[in-house]
């Protein structure tokens, strides 16, 4: 790590008129940042592979459609997303070491991701509920271009889609 930070330091200085005590300082925050999302996005990463995969070897298969609409991650995960997101509010206000800190980070992202995989499914299934034949991958591309190009937009999505997920849980949508 040492190695990476001489080379960003060195790099940096030769952009930017600061002293390498703030250098040092925002080579930590991304570091930190980095490792915070890392497995989350490894996931993700292999979620729309996956998706994109199957969605193209199923073009006309109509059951893909109706399955993933249908896919849920189960009562089994929502105690430990509870418990996640509890423990992301406590270490505000109490100091963990930083393992812990990167591993409650990368925990509570990920399964925050299996309820927006599910939230999404439900958007499907109303959405064919209500007798539009949309496709799964046109809804991901419509709602992966709404999450990059509208400002406003994309925070309520971001949190919509998990909330979404997490509610099926005790309101049946």
């Amino acid at each position: 790590v040492n190695a990476y930070r001489e080379i960003y330091t060195s790099l940096m200085s030769a952009f930017v008129d600061a002293d390498s005590a703030v250098l040092d300082m925002t080579f930590d925050i991304m570091l930190e940042l980095l490792l915070s999302i890392a497995i989350p996005l490894v996931f993700i990463n292999l979620c729309i592979v996956h998706f994109i995969f199957e969605a193209g070897a199923h073009r006309f298969d109509e059951e893909f459609d109706e399955r993933l609409s249908r896919f849920t991650a189960g009562d089994r995960f929502i105690y430990a997303f509870l418990a996640s997101w509890t423990v992301m509010l406590i270490k505000q206000f109490v100091s963990f070491g930083e393992f812990a800190n990167l591993l409650i980070n990368n925990i509570t992202l990920t399964l925050t991701l299996v309820y927006a995989v599910q939230g999404f499914a439900i958007v499907l299934y109303a959405i064919r509920r209500k007798g539009m034949k949309i496709r799964g991958s046109k809804l991901l591309g419509f709602l992966f271009l709404a999450i990059f190009l509208l400002p406003g937009i994309n925070a309520v999505l971001i949190i919509a889609l998990p909330l979404t997920g997490v509610l099926e849980n005790w309101i049946r949508m």
